[in-house]
């Protein structure tokens, strides 16, 4: 005899609460728990990045590259194709300067009046070293889209690669230059109120390079650029998500600060010499650069801030 109806239900029952879970888990990529968040925030500043052009991005994909298939959906003339490089040189110089040169600039010419007492009050200097904190936290989002700028470099083709390359490194040494030049601002300004103001006097630039292409993508001679190199972007983006290999490189990017540190130079190592991938390395070289930046002068800062009035 054929089953019951009540045993029929209840297998009906266990196929639908059992069965259908494990089928979805079937197809669901094998991702860990603690890998899911990490991706999930790569991704999200991926897509920002392909929405809010870094003027590094526009110039470097804007290279002139052999058998580029994207150019031939633009077609611009020579006139405003040159124009459009004078404008981009000029803003990228322009971007350069404020990114490098003025947290140096302006470390040089206080730089006499840093000195290492250590007088300043307990309050002070837990104050100062707390607020130091709070800007290389704040630096992480920076470094982040330096990260993401090092995977285009991994994505696009070799003439276009240096000028991401140098646009990640100018992101990461702007914190870095940051980070000594608020030194001496807290050297030289002990004050709480001082110590406030500093903190943030210098964060903007970080954005410059953004900014800077927001003014210019509106233009008749930039906008093509601009569309032309996120067009090409996209276009590679969609293709790495169906590639294993370029799959591999984007956790690597994006989990590799999840990571243990011998899996961390582990890790490193596969890329340099097994698979010839550098970019992974050039980041974490010039992250770890910045990191003994700040951590050398928010350690200086407990031990040698001085008292107010002792700093002309």
């Amino acid at each position: 005899d054929g089953p019951s109806s009540s045993s029929r239900d209840n297998t009906a029952a266990e196929g639908l609460d059992g069965d259908a879970p494990r089928r979805a888990a079937d197809f669901a990529p094998a991702v860990p728990a603690h890998h899911v968040v990490p991706l999930e925030i790569f991704d999200e500043m991926l897509q920002r990045s392909l929405t809010e052009l870094s003027i590094f991005t526009v110039v470097a994909v804007n290279v002139p590259e052999r058998h580029d298939l994207s150019r031939s959906t633009l077609h611009i003339s020579r006139r405003r194709s040159t124009e459009a490089w004078v404008v981009l040189g000029a803003a990228l110089g322009l971007v350069v300067f404020l990114m490098l040169g003025v947290p140096a600039f302006l470390y040089a010419q206080i730089q006499s009046k840093v000195m290492c007492t250590g007088r300043a009050s307990a309050r002070n200097r837990l104050a100062a070293f707390a607020l130091f904190v709070f800007l290389y936290v704040s630096m992480n989002s920076t470094l982040l889209e330096a990260r993401i700028l090092v995977y285009f470099a991994a994505l696009s083709p070799p003439r276009q690669r240096l000028g991401l390359l140098v646009g990640a490194l100018v992101k990461i040494f702007c914190c870095a230059s940051i980070g000594i030049a608020t030194y001496a601002l807290f050297i030289t300004h002990p004050l709480v109120s001082e110590l406030l103001l500093n903190c943030v006097a210098l964060v903007f630039l970080l954005e410059v390079d953004s900014a800077v292409m927001k003014a210019f993508r509106n233009s008749q001679a930039v906008a093509p650029f601009y569309f032309r190199a996120a067009d090409a972007l996209r276009k590679r983006s969609a293709a790495a998500a169906h590639s294993d290999d370029s799959r591999q490189l984007r956790d690597a990017f994006a989990l590799f600060h999840t990571y243990g540190m011998r899996a961390k130079l582990r890790h490193l190592w596969d890329d340099l010499w097994h698979r010839g991938r550098v970019y992974l390395v050039i980041y974490v070289v010039a992250t770890a650069t910045m990191f003994l930046c700040i951590a050398y002068a928010s350690g200086r800062l407990l031990y040698c801030l001085p008292e107010a009035g002792e700093v002309d």
